[in-house]
């Protein structure tokens, strides 16, 4: 749908792109039984983020709401496509923005990731992992390769991670090919940096056939490669990154960035907050890409 709004002063919307939580969390860890949406589409993954990045863009947006992307197939697994029912979405148009805040899931795949994002095969979903395979070849949980439009050669253009270990980098390479960083991660010694990385992409507008249906609203995704790394990473992008926030969402160009940080995450503190952690947390900003 696309909105019926003429007035040019009117606020553009920020939506949160809200992906379900695993799902032992969603059944409640009782396998035999699929969750019902009732008590269950409130457990959502990344909502912490969220309100970070909100306090970088609330100056530009007002809140439009949660675009929830339940996976169909988890709650609903002996019902056809066909025969279930959605809401329609919100009048999204060119003045939103989409906040994306989990690894995009363009090749998780359930049959062989033990701990893979589910898809929900929505249009706007769809729509979504379409325009970011232009910044990324390869994407998920443990691999991320970046597409060949990014005009970038350097090690960041491959990574493999070490997911035993905040997801740290377990090796680095400027291939294009999963297989060629598989050989070279055996060989590598990244593991011992104990570092890891954190993207943001924006795109200002999406790309789509269906326009009619989703409108055309921007999109700008900032995470890591688990939850708390994207928790971590978020904040720092709030506390220490908040001027290129800024810049990129006042871009017409789309734009990738990669950063790299030590996160140092005690185990025998309880943390009151973020801002001790964070003020402990270098992050360098190693790819910076305009397309």
């Amino acid at each position: 749908m696309t909105s019926t709004s003429t007035n040019k002063n009117e606020p553009g919307k920020y939506y949160w792109w809200a992906q379900s939580a695993p799902v032992d969390v969603l059944t409640r860890k009782f396998r035999n039984q699929s969750p019902k949406i009732e008590d269950s589409f409130h457990m959502l993954r990344d909502s912490t983020a969220c309100l970070f990045l909100f306090e970088l863009i609330k100056w530009k947006y007002n809140f439009g709401g949660i675009l929830y992307n339940i996976p169909s197939d988890i709650f609903f697994p002996k019902k056809r496509k066909s025969d279930l029912l959605s809401s329609p979405l919100p009048n999204l148009s060119n003045k939103d923005i989409i906040l994306h805040l989990t690894r995009p899931a363009l090749n998780d795949d359930k049959k062989i990731d033990k701990k893979c994002l589910f898809k929900s095969g929505s249009i706007l979903e769809t729509v979504m992992l379409r325009n970011m395979e232009k910044f990324f070849l390869y994407c998920n949980r443990q691999r991320v390769i970046l597409s060949k439009e990014i005009e970038y050669d350097g090690p960041y253009r491959a990574i493999k991670f070490n997911l035993r270990i905040d997801a740290h980098i377990a090796c680095k390479a400027n291939v294009y090919e999963p297989l060629s960083l598989e050989k070279l991660s055996k060989k590598s010694k990244d593991t011992r940096i104990n570092k890891t990385v954190g993207y943001i992409v924006y795109i200002p507008k999406l790309i789509s056939r269906n326009s009619e249906k989703i409108g055309s609203p921007s999109v700008l995704s900032v995470f890591g490669l688990n939850g708390a790394m994207t928790h971590v990473w978020s904040y720092l992008v709030l506390t220490k990154h908040a001027n290129l926030i800024k810049e990129m969402i006042s871009s017409k160009k789309p734009r990738l960035i990669i950063a790299e940080f030590k996160p140092k995450i005690p185990n025998d503190m309880i943390p009151s907050d973020l801002s001790y952690i964070a003020s402990t947390i270098d992050s360098k900003i190693k790819v910076d890409v305009t397309l």
